[in-house]
Parts: C-alpha cells; sequence; structure tokens
C-alpha cells in the first residue's frame, strides 16, 4: 500500500503520524534533525496531513521541520493543511536585486531575451535566479538562444 507498492486499504493517517514522528524522534536522539520539505503544496493531501500532524507535535523532540510554500490562488487542499503553523513569508526580490543576482551568477555573456526570460519565470524567486543558467549551460542551453540545442 505505501509507495503503491501493494493493493488493499489505506492505512490510518493518524497511525502513519504517529508512526513518523516515531522515527524522526529516534533518528533525533543522537543529534539535532532538520527535516526540510520545499514545495510541499504539491505534496499530496495525506502525505501533508502527516507532516502537519508531526510538525505539530515536535516542541519536545530535537527535530525541526520547515516547509517551504507558495501562495496559491486558490490554495491546494496540501497547503491549507499548514495552516495554523508558524510561518515567516519572504517576500521575491526586487527588480534589481534579481538582476544582480542573476549577473553575480552568470560569468559569461547572457543575451537579452534570455535574461529576460529568465527574470520573467523567476518573479522574483531566488533559485531560478542563481541557479537556471549554469543548469541550462550544462543540459545544452547557450548564450543567445531561447532553444535548446542538441
Amino acid at each position: 500500500m505505501a509507495f503503491g507498492q501493494r493493493t488493499g486499504e489505506a492505512p490510518d493517517p493518524f497511525l502513519v503520524g504517529v508512526a513518523t514522528l516515531g522515527l524522526l524522534a529516534e533518528a533525533a536522539e543522537d543529534e539535532p534533525l532538520l527535516c526540510l520539505v520545499d514545495d510541499a503544496h504539491w505534496l499530496d493531501l495525506v502525505s501533508a496531513q502527516v507532516f502537519a500532524f508531526v510538525a505539530r507535535r515536535v516542541q519536545a523532540e530535537r527535530l525541526v521541520l520547515v516547509f517551504g510554500l507558495r501562495d496559491q490562488v486558490p490554495a491546494s487542499e496540501a497547503a491549507k493543511v499548514f495552516a495554523g503553523l508558524p510561518e515567516l513569508r519572504l517576500a521575491g526580490l526586487a527588480d534589481a536585486d534579481a538582476r544582480a543576482l542573476l549577473a553575480s551568477a552568470v560569468r559569461t555573456p547572457l543575451d537579452d531575451r534570455v535574461r529576460e526570460r529568465i527574470l520573467a519565470e523567476a518573479r522574483g524567486t531566488r533559485w531560478p535566479c542563481w541557479s537556471c543558467p549554469g543548469r541550462r549551460r550544462r543540459r545544452g542551453w547557450r548564450a543567445g538562444s531561447a532553444r535548446r540545442t542538441r
């Protein structure tokens, strides 16, 4: 049933939550543990419920859970599950800051159309501004081209 490997009745989400909490708490016995779940808004509903259950019960553990979620309209069902947990909202980069970050990450000339597309797609998000150009070059993208080379 877990991971779709077998058919059968789904396990009780409460029991899965308790088991997950126990597993993570045990892993954190020797040293503190950070569990980072990025793009948590894309989790399936049951997984989100399990993580939210654990997050609400870690006060006594040497364990921290951090969830990265994007503001979406409308919010996904998974994102709604995390409502009520402490949150820190991060704003996107201002245009000038995004341009500066992209310029620092790309040390070779970058075609204006490619630069503008990266900035438009990133919409102030740091990660695409930092990683996209290098990743595209490694995957066959080249400056001056909006197409992938083969």
